[in-house]
């Protein structure tokens, strides 16, 4: 199966919100696994696994890894994140 691109999973999402709020329910709330970036997205940026970065020494490149799982996992619409 093709994953969803980011507008898509958002849209879902949000469609999910507006469930639960027209139910009189809290949010939803659910996390997601982004330790090599949103890999479940289409559109997303992937990065290496948490281990292969921290062998390279480099504490920018394992920050900006990061962000990138951060912001793609965030504009999908998702409130929690798993990720390094």
């Amino acid at each position: 199966p093709i994953p969803p691109t980011t507008k898509e999973y958002r849209d879902i999402s949000m469609q999910l919100q507006k469930i639960a709020k027209e139910a009189g329910k809290p949010p939803v709330i659910w996390g997601m696994d982004s330790v090599h970036g949103a890999n479940y997205l289409q559109d997303s940026t992937w990065a290496p696994s948490p281990l292969n970065i921290a062998a390279t020494f480099n504490t920018s490149h394992a920050y900006v890894a990061g962000q990138w799982a951060s912001h793609d996992t965030r504009v999908a619409g998702i409130n929690w994140l798993f990720s390094p």
